[in-house]
C-alpha cells in the first residue's frame, strides 16, 4: 500500500485503484518505447469521481494522465503520477442527428462506433461532399 492509498480511497473503492508493484508495472508503458510506472493506476467511474480526481491531483501536485481505449504511440498514456483508466468502461456511443454526429465516451474503441454508424450510412472519419449546384 501506498502512503497516497488512504487519499485515493476518499473518493475510489479499494478495488478500483491498483498501486501494487505487479499493478502498476504492467501500465508503466504503452505503444511506445517509453516506460515511466505510475504511482497508481485508478478506475473512475463517473464524473463526480474523476473530478475528484482532479483537485486530488492538483493539491497534492501529482501529475495526473488519463488512459482511454486507443493506444498511444508516442508515450502520452504513460505517466510517473496518477494514471487515469477509462478504458474499461465509458464506452458509450450516441449516434446524433441520425447518424452525421456522434458522441463517444472516451473508452469507446473506432471499430465499435463505426458498426454502431453503420446503420446510418455513415463512420467516423467520413466527410460528406458538398454540391458545387448552385
Amino acid at each position: 500500500m501506498t502512503p497516497l492509498r488512504p487519499e485515493l480511497e476518499r473518493i475510489l473503492p479499494p478495488g478500483r485503484i491498483l498501486d501494487r508493484p505487479i499493478d502498476v508495472a504492467a501500465y508503466a508503458s504503452d505503444a511506445s518505447f517509453y516506460r515511466l510506472v505510475p504511482r497508481a493506476v485508478l478506475r473512475p467511474e463517473s464524473v463526480d469521481e474523476v473530478r475528484e480526481i482532479f483537485a486530488l491531483s492538483h493539491r497534492l501536485r501529482i501529475p495526473m494522465t488519463f488512459r482511454a481505449a486507443g493506444t498511444s504511440l508516442s508515450g502520452q498514456a504513460i505517466t510517473d503520477g496518477l494514471l487515469v483508466d477509462l478504458g474499461h468502461g465509458w464506452r458509450g456511443i450516441e449516434p446524433l442527428d441520425g447518424g452525421k454526429r456522434v458522441r463517444v465516451q472516451p473508452g469507446a474503441i473506432g471499430g465499435k462506433v463505426n458498426r454502431t454508424l453503420a446503420a446510418f450510412g455513415s463512420r467516423i472519419g467520413q466527410t460528406r461532399r458538398r454540391s458545387t449546384r448552385a
